[in-house]
C-alpha cells in the first residue's frame, strides 16, 4: 500500500477524508527558451494517478491555497477545471 502525504504540510492521508490531486507539468518554449510551469487540479481524487510522476497532493483547500502561495502561481479558470501557471 503507498502512503500519501500532504505535498504542503506532511499529513499522511487516511481513507476518510477527500484530498486533492494535481499535476505539475513543465514545457518550454521552442522559440524563446522560456520555461512555463503549469498546475492542474483534479476535480476528484484518481488514486491510480496519485502515484505518477508530476503528481501532488493536498489534504485542504487551505493547503492548496498555501501552496499556489509558495510557488508564485496565479489562477487561470477555464470552463472545465482549474489550473495555475507560473511564467
Amino acid at each position: 500500500m503507498v502512503e500519501v502525504i500532504c505535498d504542503n504540510c506532511g499529513k499522511k492521508k487516511n481513507s476518510n477524508r477527500e484530498w486533492i490531486l494535481g499535476y505539475n507539468w513543465e514545457s518550454r518554449s521552442r522559440t524563446s527558451g522560456a520555461v512555463r510551469r503549469i498546475i492542474r487540479f483534479f476535480d476528484r481524487w484518481y488514486s491510480r494517478h496519485a502515484t505518477e510522476p508530476g503528481a501532488f497532493h493536498l489534504c485542504s483547500q487551505e493547503c492548496k491555497e498555501e501552496y499556489a502561495n509558495k510557488n508564485g502561481l496565479r489562477v487561470i479558470i477555464t470552463q472545465r477545471d482549474m489550473g495555475l501557471h507560473s511564467y
